[in-house]
């Protein structure tokens, strides 16, 4: 797990080999962090929409 204000610095932790989901309560912070990522150049990431509280 990585909190969203960590994941600029340390977003070469996120591994870029096969599917990369992430998640948070609501989905707000999964989808910030979701845009953030593929800015970067992942493109195998998804956001759990609607966050834990969907699920």
């Amino acid at each position: 797990m990585l909190p969203l204000p960590a994941l600029p610095a340390r977003a070469a932790e996120v591994p870029r080999q096969g599917p990369v989901v992430l998640y948070c309560q609501s989905g707000v912070r999964s989808r910030q962090a979701l845009e953030l990522l593929r800015s970067l150049g992942y493109d195998n990431v998804r956001a759990l929409r609607g966050g834990l509280e969907e699920w």
